[in-house]
């Protein structure tokens, strides 16, 4: 990274998409902005390389409608910032590949695996050679990486033109957004994640760091914990509200599970729960460890060790449902080949939280079971990485060994207090209060109490990428 460019206060907060969710709660970090006096540009896409998340087909009539919406909302907000194109008719021809490092490419292509495995959890190869999708997913694979080579090559003129000492976005991982931090690290400037927080969704930024890095997430948790934010109250309400069905801090994924379904026997159960392991690739090895990486192999291992003196339930993951990258159907299938192993497939509707109440021992790769155990006041053990891992909340085993060993030695439940630290911090959120406001009901953000939504609705061309990300995501 060069060395930072003097002490230039100028903000060029880039829009994602007015198609977007989060169109709306970037322009409320706009006006968070300019209500605390700084100096900001607004950055926007003027569509002359097309093939964003919104348009990732290229279709002009959505361009000209995301251009409208935008406008609108600006006008509407009457945000009187300078706005700035990204995106231009005049420097288009001059974006060449040649102009890259292969460093610079590699990064590149990497954003649009991620976003790719983030928005259809799949890769091009997962299609059959005869299906058309997989010739449509090239075609958007390529106008993607297109889309972010313009967009870094152009943020970074402008960050030399308009003499901007920081660059704000959305998320950092999704395309382009990745392609703006490299330009900001590569230019030798600051830059800001923006993203939203807990169940009221404030808005949350982060400095020159990735928001999805394990180690910001504990040091931001230790921060939460160490500044006494944490609240019992909202720790509670979040487990319950997870039991119900209800959403907290993310969606529910039991709402179609039901009671009644898991059978007591005379031996104890230890039940073993899986991760999204797809929604975590793009992350790398920070998030994994050797058993979490190859459940198959730690579960195979482990139910030779204790499969005679416990009944093992493996209760997969509900959202690894949407999982098209192959990788759950073949777990699923080569547990289901183990004798001693019983497996809930993730459609199935076996409640994962009666499961939970009559087990023994419950393991998990990383998902939040690891503290509703502990809340549920069972014997927890954590086998892969989790953000509250430093907290005293599970057993920590890296092989299945460890974990018999564990057994050997008996265990009981870990205190509940760390537990219910960790949950308040979901819902309470490292966020602050702002101009945009989330509507629990209605799924929806507003700014200064205006959203967009009908607007972005009101054109046809709004449905035709729907259209097309719907069948891309048919299995």
């Amino acid at each position: 990274m060069q060395e930072k460019l003097g002490n230039r206060n100028k903000i060029g907060v880039v829009l994602p998409s007015a198609l977007t969710e989060s169109f709306e709660i970037v322009l409320a970090r706009v006006i968070d902005l300019v209500n605390a006096g700084e100096d900001v540009e607004i950055i926007q896409c003027d569509g002359a390389v097309k093939g964003c998340v919104a348009n990732p087909f290229n279709i002009k009539s959505t361009c000209d409608h995301c251009k409208n919406v935008r406008d609108n909302a600006v006008n509407s907000l009457k945000i009187s910032c300078r706005r700035l194109s990204i995106n231009n008719e005049s420097r288009v021809d001059s974006i060449s590949e040649a102009n890259f490092s292969d460093t610079q490419i590699e990064d590149i292509k990497s954003s649009v695996e991620s976003t790719i495995l983030t928005f259809y959890r799949r890769k091009k190869e997962n299609f059959n050679k005869a299906d058309i999708r997989k010739l449509v997913m090239s075609c958007l694979e390529k106008n993607f990486f297109t889309y972010s080579k313009a967009i870094y090559a152009e943020s970074k003129n402008l960050i030399v033109t308009r003499g901007l000492g920081r660059l704000e976005f959305f998320n950092g991982r999704i395309v382009p957004n990745y392609a703006l931090l490299k330009s900001a690290q590569d230019s030798g400037i600051d830059f800001s994640i923006i993203e939203v927080a807990g169940i009221y969704r404030n808005i949350l930024t982060v400095k020159n760091k990735s928001i999805h890095d394990l180690g910001f997430r504990q040091s931001a948790l230790r921060k939460f914990i160490d500044s006494r934010l944490s609240r019992e109250d909202q720790g509670i309400i979040f487990f319950e509200s997870r039991r119900s069905g209800k959403r907290t801090d993310t969606i529910s994924f039991v709402k179609q599970q039901v009671h009644g379904m898991i059978n007591e026997t005379e031996k104890p159960i230890f039940a073993i729960f899986t991760s999204s392991t797809d929604e975590f690739e793009f992350l790398g090895d920070q998030w994994f460890t050797e058993a979490s990486k190859n459940p198959y192999s730690f579960i195979l291992k482990l139910s030779e060790l204790i499969g005679n003196d416990y009944r093992i339930v493996v209760r997969m993951h509900p959202n690894q449902a949407g999982d098209y990258t192959g990788a759950t159907k073949i777990l699923e299938k080569k547990l289901r080949e183990l004798d001693n192993v019983e497996v809930i497939s993730p459609r199935e509707r076996q409640s994962t939280y009666e499961l939970i109440d009559k087990a023994s021992v419950v393991l998990a790769f990383g998902s939040s079971v690891g503290i509703e155990a502990t809340y549920a006041r069972k014997p927890s053990i954590l086998v892969g990485r989790a953000v509250w891992e430093f907290l005293d909340i599970a057993y920590h085993a890296e092989t299945a060994e460890t974990v018999a060993e564990l057994l050997k030695n008996g265990l009981k439940a870990k205190p509940r207090i760390d537990a219910i630290a960790v949950a308040s911090y979901y819902m309470i959120g490292d966020g602050v209060e702002g101009v945009l406001s989330w509507d629990k009901d209605k799924n929806l953000f507003s700014v200064n109490g205006q959203n967009f939504l009908g607007n972005k609705r009101s054109s046809f061309s709004y449905y035709i990428t729907r259209f097309f990300n719907k069948i891309l995501r048919l299995p």
